[in-house]
């Protein structure tokens, strides 16, 4: 079953079809992907259950917090770097015109 299918078989209000849509697209499934509804089933599901974590304060906060982590270990990370390969077996990854940074 598709995204699209899901929603005009299962769902009378746009609110609720649009809802489906989102979570589809959310794994870049086009709405009318075979299999496609899927996720947005496990989804709406787990989130009636369980709730739906947002982050507070913006979605922002999350890799801002995931770099504060990483800074306290000693972590840096780089932005605008060119990355020509990723070494394999946790090495890190290699950025041009500087030299590899090792990952622990």
């Amino acid at each position: 079953m598709s995204t699209r299918e899901l929603g005009g078989t299962w769902f009378v209000t746009r609110e609720a079809r649009a809802m489906a849509a989102c979570w589809g697209m959310h794994l870049d499934f086009g709405p009318d992907v075979a299999g496609g509804a899927m996720f947005p089933l496990l989804e709406m599901f787990a989130d009636m259950e369980n709730g739906m974590s947002v982050v507070e304060g913006g979605a922002q906060r999350l890799p801002s917090a995931l770099a504060a982590v990483l800074a306290e270990q000693g972590g840096e990370v780089r932005t605008g770097a060119e990355v020509d390969r990723v070494l394999c077996r946790a090495a890190g990854p290699s950025v041009c015109a500087a030299p590899a940074a090792a990952a622990r």
